[in-house]
This record gives structure tokens, C-alpha cells and sequence, in this order.
């Protein structure tokens, strides 16, 4: 579950209903080297390495659920299209056209003409968009996704094709962001001759083999010969986890299109061929950045100044980030009550962190603060509604005292329990790496000096998911019976009946992206009570996140869902569910040789393999 942090080219693609796992304390997400040869960095023209640590899937379209899947299959398919430097701007790909009636209940699209599928399944056409919708995205042998962006409110969105080349989505409820969470934007749709032909999926049968395991293991899909013309390269090998070689797609769509961009993609893509390798060892891709084995990796952000700081290296850089990273708090039966009962006692735990040296000492100034479940740079984020909390070792200690019930008392700056001992808090971190070593110690110290006993544990990040981010009445002794509630993915019921294997107060190591402009299903996710990822069995009382997320996400106009957003991040600033930190900067190394880096202008400003090229040869 580790976070591919490489840029999966300009689409943005954020997957909402996914952990980010890692984030800042994952060195793998940051990517790791390669062992090609000097001339494998292109001083002969023709072939890029991205270094990274984590694998893809396969190269089934419908696969798409992590990032590193993503970005691999970002190379050989298109998509509908990008949103673009603009906030509401639309560049199209597949889709030449997108746009959003006035009453915003009309999505209507325009197909590109010319598009053509390989292996002679014909052309891609509104037809295949409508019946992919019906037929593979809606049924559940696909069990694509992000299927769940098919409705709104509950209900289901209606396609209608209107034309050889149009369609319309017909939305159950004005939805004035629709334009940036509309799955058709990133969806991969397979040809329907394909489907039919090959799959025959037939919901009156019982198959031997699932039918997106037959649609993956088919030779179509995993030697990409349905490819055509609509990616910028084909597949020349793909090795499960390990390697994945692509080469330069003489017939590219795009390559003759002149209404994208001011013609930004002529004769593109570039690069001849783009290898993405797989190994294991961060410090590997240092070096191997170094020496030009590999082209590009991500860069952890306490090491971007030495790795900026090499002759042939460059490094680009974003401030504007998705991640949202965190101290998770736990707020369940196995917690230190006073966390999950007390609004003051968060504020006091908030208090004793000094997020900005954080910031400035460990991870060297390369992220952000964050106040609340928002970027400061996003859309809906206001000063005025927001709370913050100034590192205060003196209010950190009123706001405890004055959080915690009777029992309590500071004694020469310890926090004394009711059973006469200092309290002690279990603090769980990945640990794995440098970076999470610097955090804890960091943690540490804060906490001892507003009065606690610090208890750490450090665990490899699956046994930290396993073992205290996933809960289930059946680890509380205390309780008997079914949940008020059924479990659904990280979140087991209630938080007084569903605990974690093991007990903590605080835990550091995961994060999610805020889908910035569309943030309304993360929140539901981790902040709602019932929310799939509320592992942290928070609860927000009389206020309605839920209700507050579907006035938003359901608001006919842009200023009345900014309204509801503003209001429901002034709240989580304020009630601190977590301890919020930072967010995190996107980091990336290359070797000087490489050209076409885009320059940063806004959160949609990405790296993109189309646009790369080598612009010198390597010393």
C-alpha cells in the first residue's frame, strides 16, 4: 500500500477511496534507482528510465485503484481528457469536448474522430463510451473502481448517446463541480467488440474464472495490443513488479492534433522508448540518479537539497501537493479516553507540537502547514474560518488540565492519572526509515515537555495497517454482539465497540490525498462517523459532516458549495479529529539531460512523458 509519489503524468488522476500510504515516512514512496548503463540516460536519444520501488498491477484498464497502476497505464492510454492550469479549464484527449449545462444537470461530450482501438476492434466512438457505462463500469464483474462516481446523491447518472460522435450525462441533481469528478474523465473503456467477443460476460453463469481476471490474463490486454492509436506509446515487455519497457507510438492521435494546446503535441511523444523499473533500495536511486543509470526518481524532501545540490542532476519541484499528512489520534475504546471525549484536550496535544520546525528541521522546509482536511493553497480554504494552534508549551498544559476529568493534576510538570502515575501516551509510527525515526523523536520530546510518559513502537507499514488501523468488535474483551453498525473497510463500528488489535493513542504514517477541488468523498471516508477509513472512530457530535458534504458536493453553484466547505473546514480545524502537520510537496529528480519540464503554475501543473525529451548528451 505504499504511495507512488512519481506524477502520474498531467491528467492528476487522484483515486479518492484509496489509502496514500507512507507519505512522508514512506521512503519507498518517493521511488528508488535503477542499474541500467550511462547510455541508457539518453546521451543516445532513445531511452528514459524512471527509477521507482513500487509495481503496477497488470495492464487491465479496468485495474486502475493505486497509483503506480495508474501511472504505467498513463503511457500507453489517453483518457478523456486533463483538467488544465485553470481551475474549471478542460483539455480534451479522447473527448474533444466537455462541458457542463448552465443548471449543471447536462454533461454533454463530443468523441474525437479517428480514434481506433488495435488488434481490429474498430473505432472508439460514443457508442463504446455509452456501453461501457451500461454494461462493464456498472456491472460487477468489472468491480471497476470507481464505479461509485456513476451516481449522485444515490442515484444513478443517465447516459444517452446522441450522436456517432456525442452523449450526454443527465445528472439526478444539479452537481456545479461534477467537471472535477466525473469518472468519464480518467475512465478507461474497453472495446465492445472485445468484451463481447472474448469475455462474454453473462450474469446468468458462475465462471471458472472471473471475468476480470479472464479480461487481465487475455493476450489483448496484457500485451496492449488494443492500443491503436490513442496512446503515445506501445508496450514492448512488462514484467509484473519489476520492469515495464514502452516504445514511441508512430500512429499517435494526438501527434497531428492542433486544438489541444496550441499544438503543444505535434510529432509527440518525443522519447523513443520509457522504461519504468522496480527495485527495493532507496539509497540505490541517489545513486543511480547520480551516475545516469536512471533518468528520473522521486526525491525524499530532506534529501532534495543534496540531490539538487549534483552536477548533473536537476530537481522539480511542486508546492502544491495533494497529501494531507497527520498525527491520527484515537479516538476508540483503546485509546486514552480524554482524546476522543475532549475538544480542549486536542487543542492542548495540538499546542505542544511545533508543526513549523517540523517542517523546517525534518523535512527542510519542502512541505506545507495545513490547519484542516484542505490545503492552504486549495479552493474552499479561508483564513477567516479557520483555527490555528501555535506551538504554547504553557496553554498546552492549561487546555489538558482543563480537558481531562477529575483525577488529574500536573505535580513539578508531569500529568498525574488518577492511579497516582505519570499518564503515559503509546505513540506508533512507520519507522522503517530515516524520516520516521526524526518524526517520532520530534513527537517524543513535545509531549514529554507538557507532562507525558511517551511509550514508542515502530512497525513496518503493513503490520502498522493490520494491527492499528484496522479494528473489529472481536479484539474488545468488553464487548459482545454484532456492531450498531457493519463493518466496511477500516472502520469495524462503532467506536466504543470496535477497537484495533492493539492499543495506541497516536499514530503517524498514513495520509490522504484532499481530492482538492472535489473533496467531499475523502472527508466522508475518514471524517464521517460511518465512513469506510474512520479508523479513527471519530464522531462530530450534533454536527452533520455527512449533511454538510452533500449540500456541497450537491450545491447548484460554485460560491454556495464554497460556503459549506469553508464552514465544515472552519469545524475540523477547530475539533482537531487529528493533529494535522503538513502537505507534502511533489519532488523529482532528473538528469540534466531531460527537457520538456513544465513550469509550475497551479496544482494541475504536472510532469508529463509526452512532453519529456532529451535536450543534450550527459558528460
Amino acid at each position: 500500500m505504499s504511495r507512488d509519489t512519481s506524477p502520474p503524468a498531467v491528467s492528476r488522476r487522484r483515486l479518492l477511496a484509496a489509502l496514500a500510504a507512507g507519505v512522508s515516512v514512506s521512503v519507498a514512496g518517493c521511488g528508488s534507482g535503477g542499474n541500467g548503463t550511462a547510455s541508457d540516460d539518453g546521451s543516445d536519444g532513445r531511452e528514459f528510465i524512471h527509477g521507482t520501488n513500487t509495481g503496477g498491477q497488470d495492464l487491465n484498464p479496468l485495474s486502475i485503484g493505486d497509483e503506480a497502476t495508474e501511472a504505467r497505464l498513463n503511457l500507453l492510454y489517453d483518457g478523456g481528457g486533463v483538467v488544465d492550469d485553470d481551475p474549471v479549464g478542460f483539455q480534451g484527449r479522447w473527448l474533444r469536448s466537455w462541458e457542463l449545462s448552465d443548471d449543471a444537470r447536462t454533461v454533454s461530450y463530443e468523441v474525437r474522430d479517428g480514434l481506433e482501438w488495435g488488434a481490429g476492434y474498430g473505432a472508439l466512438d460514443a457508442e463504446t463510451y455509452v456501453w461501457n457505462v451500461r454494461n462493464v463500469f456498472w456491472s460487477g464483474w468489472a468491480s471497476w473502481a470507481q464505479s461509485s462516481f456513476l451516481s449522485v446523491g444515490g442515484d444513478p447518472i443517465e447516459y444517452e448517446r446522441t450522436g456517432e460522435l456525442t452523449f450526454e450525462a443527465h445528472l439526478p441533481q444539479s452537481r456545479a463541480n461534477f467537471l472535477h469528478e466525473d469518472p468519464l474523465l480518467y475512465a478507461l473503456p474497453l472495446p465492445k467488440e472485445f468484451v463481447q467477443s472474448e469475455i462474454e460476460p453473462d450474469a446468468g453463469t458462475t465462471p471458472s474464472t472471473p471475468y476480470r481476471q479472464q479480461v487481465a490474463r487475455h493476450e489483448d490486454i496484457r500485451n496492449a495490443n488494443i492500443v491503436g492509436n490513442l496512446g503515445p506509446f506501445t508496450l514492448e515487455s512488462y514484467e509484473a513488479g519489476s520492469r515495464m519497457t514502452v516504445a514511441r507510438n508512430d500512429d499517435y492521435y494526438l501527434a497531428d492534433a492542433d486544438d489541444v494546446d496550441d499544438g503543444a503535441f505535434a510529432d509527440s511523444p518525443a522519447l523513443e522508448r520509457y522504461t519504468y523499473r522496480v527495485f527495493d533500495e532507496q539509497s540505490t536511486a541517489y545513486s543511480a540518479i547520480r551516475s545516469g543509470d536512471i533518468t528520473q526518481t522521486g526525491v525524499e524532501a530532506r534529501r532534495k537539497a543534496e540531490i539538487a545540490g549534483e552536477d548533473d542532476v536537476t530537481v522539480w519541484t511542486s508546492t502544491y501537493g495533494d497529501g494531507i499528512n497527520w498525527i491520527s489520534l484515537n479516538h476508540r475504546a483503546n485509546g486514552w479516553a480524554p482524546i476522543g471525549d475532549s475538544r480542549e484536550v486536542r487543542q492542548g496535544l495540538a499546542h505542544a507540537l511545533d508543526t513549523g520546525t517540523l517542517i523546517e528541521e525534518i523535512f527542510d522546509g519542502n512541505a506545507n502547514p495545513i490547519d484542516t482536511f484542505h490545503p492552504r493553497w486549495g479552493p474552499y480554504y479561508s483564513d477567516e474560518a479557520i483555527e490555528t494552534f501555535g506551538a504554547d508549551t504553557e496553554l498546552a498544559r492549561q487546555k489538558i488540565a482543563a480537558g481531562t476529568p477529575d483525577g488529574y493534576e500536573y505535580d513539578d510538570g508531569a500529568l498525574i492519572n488518577p492511579d497516582g502515575e505519570q499518564q503515559t501516551l503509546r505513540w506508533v509510527a512507520d519507522t522503517t526509515t530515516q524520516t520516521g525515526d526524526l518524526v517520532t523523536n520530534f513527537v517524543r520530546q513535545s509531549l514529554e515537555e507538557v507532562g507525558f510518559d511517551v511509550e514508542t513502537t515502530g512497525r513496518p507499514f503493513g503490520e502498522l495497517v493490520s494491527t492499528y488501523l484496522r479494528n473489529s468488535v472481536d479484539n474488545n474483551p468488553d464487548f459482545e454482539g454484532e456492531p450498531d453498525y457493519p463493518p466496511r473497510g477500516y472502520n469495524g463500528g462503532p467506536a466504543d465497540q470496535s477497537v484495533s488489535a492493539e492499543p495506541w493513542d497516536l499514530l503517524y504514517g498514513v495520509g490522504f490525498s484532499t481530492a482538492a477541488y472535489a473533496p467531499w468523498q475523502a472527508i466522508r471516508g475518514v471524517m464521517t462517523e460511518k465512513g469506510s477509513f474512520n479508523f479513527l472512530g471519530y464522531d462530530a457530535g450534533e454536527y452533520d459532516i455527512a449533511g454538510t458534504l452533500d449540500a456541497a458536493a450537491g450545491a447548484s453553484t460554485a460560491e454556495a458549495a464554497t460556503a459549506e466547505l469553508e464552514e465544515l473546514f472552519g469545524f475540523l480545524s477547530r475539533d482537531l479529529p487529528v493533529l494535522w502537520t503538513h502537505n507534502n510537496h511533489r519532488i523529482e529528480a532528473f538528469r540534466r539531460s531531460v527537457g520538456g519540464l513544465p513550469e509550475v503554475r497551479s496544482f494541475f501543473s504536472d510532469v508529463d512523458p509526452r512532453r519529456l525529451s532529451f535536450t543534450r548528451t550527459d558528460s
